[in-house]
């Protein structure tokens, strides 16, 4: 079953969870992103998957400026992010930023079964 979350990014430099820690026992398959500034200013618009497990961030947006009314989309394919993982936003000045996120939550295998294809 497929879920959405979304939130509303208002503070310069403060991270807000748009999708948070993925649960023990549990993948999250994220389908599609969508962002809208809002503000009435271009806006310098950072998002990013925070991969805990391997200790590292991977980039969507990167301090991209983004012009008032301009919305940015992710849908092109699937991010797999699993228990702890989360999706963080911020951005450079005080405005006001849309960010919704698609997703379905599945029970994670306990096997990968064939992963290897032996």
């Amino acid at each position: 079953m497929l879920h959405t979350k979304n939130v509303t990014v208002t503070a310069a430099a403060t991270p807000v969870d748009v999708l948070e820690d993925i649960p023990s026992g549990f993948v999250a398959f994220v389908n599609y992103i969508f962002l809208h500034n809002k503000g009435g200013a271009t806006n310098a618009c950072t998002l990013y998957i925070d991969n805990v497990s391997e200790s590292s961030q991977i980039y969507l947006l990167n301090a991209k400026d983004v012009d008032d009314g301009e919305v940015v989309e992710f849908h092109d394919g699937q991010f797999v992010m699993y228990q702890g993982d989360s999706i963080i936003a911020s951005i450079a000045d005080a405005g006001s930023v849309d960010i919704a996120c698609t997703f379905d939550i599945v029970e994670a295998s306990s096997v990968l079964s064939n992963f290897n294809r032996v």
